[in-house]
């Protein structure tokens, strides 16, 4: 099942690495956008999910006290309570298999029109 760590932000690949040493499985999605800044464009990796990290784990007392230690995990959201488990295949959907999700590119037969031509008329 499915649980989400509240984590310190900046920490969550951390936490995910200090997990996965500890045969946790854990996912942290993000995603690759790209950014015009001064002109040009570059390419930054975003979380989706800032200040939160994805476990699949059996729960139980002494996997809390396993997780609860680790550096940069603050609690367990809920009681705590697994995901249900269409937002459970959301999470492992977005997190690509521990890949980055790459921005997706339109084929070149498609082109993008603006909504309106030059020779369309707005009355008001």
């Amino acid at each position: 099942m499915i649980y989400v760590l509240q984590v310190m932000t900046g920490k969550e690949l951390t936490v995910r690495s200090l997990l996965e040493q500890q045969d946790i499985t854990a996912f942290v999605p993000r995603e690759r956008i790209l950014i015009r800044k001064g002109g040009l464009w570059s390419k930054m990796i975003k979380l989706l999910f800032p200040g939160y990290v994805f476990v699949d784990i059996d729960y139980d007392a002494e996997m809390f006290h396993k997780i609860n230690p680790v550096s940069g995990v603050i609690r367990f959201l809920g009681l705590p309570t697994p995901l249900p488990e269409r937002e459970a295949d959301m999470i492992i959907w977005f997190s690509n298999g521990g890949e980055i999700i790459e921005p997706s590119l339109l084929p070149p037969d498609i082109k993008v029109m603006p909504p309106f031509s030059n020779k369309s008329v707005l009355s008001i």
